[in-house]
Parts: C-alpha cells; sequence; structure tokens
C-alpha cells in the first residue's frame, strides 16, 4: 500500500470524525516513514482537535525542529504559525509561561501575523471564560489555577502582543471587557 493512500485514507477518516481510527492510521504511517514531517503533523492536529493538547504538543514540537530546518527556514508566516501552534498547546495545558514564550517567537517571526495571534488569544480566553471545555477547566482546577483568571491572564497577554505592534484597540480587548472579567475572576 502507497503511504501517500494510507495518509488520503486517514485524512478522510479525521472528516468523518473518526479521530481515534485516523490516529492509529497515521501513527502506523509515520512508524513506517519517520522523515515524512507531514504524517507527524497532521498527527498533531488531530491530537490538537480531539482535544488531546498533551500529545498534540509533543508532535508539534517533534516536528517542528524537524520542519524548521528541512522546509520552512525561509517561511515566517509558516514559522509563526507553528509557534503560535505551540503556544496554544502550552496554553490548554495550562502553563501560561511557555504559552506566552511561543507566542512572541510567533510575533517575532512575522509580525504581520499580528492580527491572527491576537484573535487566537481572544477565543482561548474566551474558552476558559466561558467554560466550554470543560476537561480543560479540570486539568486547570488540578492545577490549583482559576479558569476565569487564566482567561484574563491570557487577555493580557494578547492585549501585550497588540500593543508590542502598536496595534491600535480593537474590539477584541475593549476596556469593558477587561473591566467584566476583573469583576467577576474576583
Amino acid at each position: 500500500m502507497k503511504q501517500g493512500f494510507t495518509a488520503d485514507f486517514s485524512d478522510s477518516l479525521a472528516g468523518q470524525k473518526y479521530y481515534k481510527h485516523a490516529i492509529d492510521k497515521f501513527n502506523g504511517a509515520y512508524n513506517s516513514d519517520t522523515t515524512n514531517v507531514q504524517l507527524g503533523t497532521y498527527l498533531s492536529d488531530l491530537y490538537f482537535t480531539t482535544q488531546q493538547y498533551d500529545s498534540a504538543l509533543i508532535w508539534a514540537l517533534r516536528m517542528f525542529a524537524f520542519d524548521s530546518i528541512t522546509y520552512y527556514k525561509d517561511n515566517s508566516t509558516t514559522i509563526s504559525h507553528n509557534y503560535s501552534f505551540i503556544g496554544s498547546c502550552y496554553l490548554y495545558e495550562g502553563d501560561l509561561q511557555n504559552g506566552e514564550k511561543y507566542f512572541h517567537l510567533a510575533l517575532n517571526a512575522d509580525s504581520h501575523q499580528v492580527n491572527n495571534l491576537t484573535h487566537t488569544l481572544s477565543d482561548i480566553a474566551d474558552k476558559f471564560y466561558y467554560k466550554t471545555f470543560p476537561s480543560q477547566i479540570e486539568e486547570l482546577k488540578r492545577k490549583n489555577i482559576s479558569p476565569c483568571k487564566y482567561s484574563l491572564d491570557i487577555l493580557y497577554l494578547g492585549l501585550s502582543i497588540g500593543r508590542a505592534e502598536k496595534m491600535a484597540k480593537n474590539f477584541l480587548f475593549t476596556e469593558e471587557k477587561f473591566t467584566e472579567r476583573e469583576k467577576n475572576c474576583r
């Protein structure tokens, strides 16, 4: 069986939300060719989609280390995207320090991505604030982190990213949004 066929088959399975089966197929294909970065990247995306952020992070770090040398050394937008993906994984795992580090690396890789980065951070903050990911909320609580306070910290990170590029205030980071969250997080 051709490896491309396996990847295409798994991709269609993922599209049908048979994620577990798709992950197994991609793992099998990757084990057959550990130099195939695309397969590892698909695995990272599948784990992320299924909210298995620890596994997504492992694959993303592994593939990015390999990828940045091989494929993306001259593509700052892709490098920025990869850094923000890694940063997102860290944030979903409740690791603000590493999340912040990778979002700043993303901004440094391509400052034109500031709007994408701030939108991503606002989205993640909202998910924690509105508790749309119960498993991640439980993870934060196990770490003695208030989900409400954590969402506010992520908003402040987004604000700092935007200010780093002298981005005008926008609807993502309004004073009202911060005031409301600060009041509700007490």
